[in-house]
């Protein structure tokens, strides 16, 4: 099975280096960056990876921000999301196709369950009108496993801020655990 990375990473080149640790030691298939911190119009790039991305546009510094990797080995396109969430989808050509969606949600962003609905209604899916709604309301799972992915250094504690969700029907396929070996900082590589 291919081992995908969820990662808060606050700051592509800050944590490049664990970046290519995890890389060398797991050989990830899929890496799912968030608060990557590139500039509006700016990409960058992993050997052997296609990464696809979405920049805070609004922002006078390079700030927010998601990014997906993919093995160039792996078949995968570009789904295109309109959302005024941070929000990036893609299609992986496996034996079933799969769509993954990496979404960033700062805290000072406003958002509803009907933010959500709507990038998920964009994902592609034999679902049409009513079952769409059914599919949300009732296939979803989180797969976190009550492991921290989080330390707040400044008090101590630690949270699951990171959440992982799929269908329902797709969860024996994962197992979740948390990297904390692989990072220095305050958010914690996720493998699934």
């Amino acid at each position: 099975m291919a081992l995908f990375i969820q990662w808060n990473i606050n700051g592509f080149y800050k944590r490049s280096v664990d970046i290519n640790r995890i890389i060398y030691d797991l050989q990830p298939s899929i890496l799912c960056f968030l608060e990557t911190k590139l500039k509006k119009n700016h990409s960058a790039s992993l050997n052997n990876y296609t990464g696809f991305f979405k920049n805070r546009t609004d922002a006078l510094r390079a700030s927010s921000g998601v990014a997906t990797f993919i093995k160039d080995n792996i078949d995968s396109e570009n789904i295109p999301i309109i959302s005024d969430l941070e929000a990036i989808a893609t299609l992986v050509k496996f034996q079933k196709p799969l769509s993954i969606c990496n979404i960033y949600i700062p805290d000072i962003k406003i958002f509803t369950k009907q933010h959500l609905k709507n990038i998920i209604k964009q994902l592609p899916k034999p679902l049409r009108g009513q079952m769409v709604e059914e599919f949300l309301e009732e296939t979803l799972i989180l797969l976190n496993n009550n492991d921290p992915s989080r330390h707040n250094v400044s008090n101590g504690n630690f949270s699951a801020i990171d959440l992982t969700i799929t269908s329902i029907n797709s969860t024996t396929l994962f197992d979740w655990q948390v990297l904390p070996a692989y990072s220095d900082s305050d958010d914690w590589p996720i493998g699934i």
